[in-house]
């Protein structure tokens, strides 16, 4: 079983947010090595940097529909669940990645990680071994 955390720490780019690390390696390092062997995600996403994104766990969004979703989202057993996102302009316009999240008392499963294609309306999960 694999040890989710999140720290605060810089990331590669030099840029200090709070950051998922599993197993003691950053998340965005996984995206970023899946990404140099796999190239683009989809047709349309490329995510660079991923250490940039901000983790959506938050109170802090541009709209309130935004928030009210991810309480939604955190509260369920079984969800598509957002974890990452543009600072910048923080809700859900810009790169969303996500996971494919079971729970119980226990344990939380990551199922699948993914990004979402805007341009399409879907959710992209690509083999990402994590």
């Amino acid at each position: 079983m694999n040890k989710l955390e999140v720290r605060r720490c810089k990331g590669d780019s030099g840029y200090e947010t709070d950051m998922f690390f599993i197993d003691g390696k950053p998340l965005y390092r996984y995206i970023n090595e899946w990404q140099a062997e796999n190239g683009q995600i989809g047709e349309s996403i490329f995510v660079s940097s991923a250490d940039l994104l901000d983790i959506t766990w938050t109170n802090e969004y541009d709209f309130e529909g935004d928030a009210r979703f991810m309480k939604y989202a955190l509260k369920q057993d079984s969800a598509i669940t957002p974890i990452l996102s543009c600072p910048d302009d923080f809700d859900f316009s810009c790169i969303v990645i996500v996971v494919d999240v079971i729970k119980n008392e226990k344990v939380v499963v990551w199922k699948r990680i993914g990004v979402v294609d805007h341009w399409k309306n879907k959710i992209l999960c690509p083999n990402m071994n994590i």
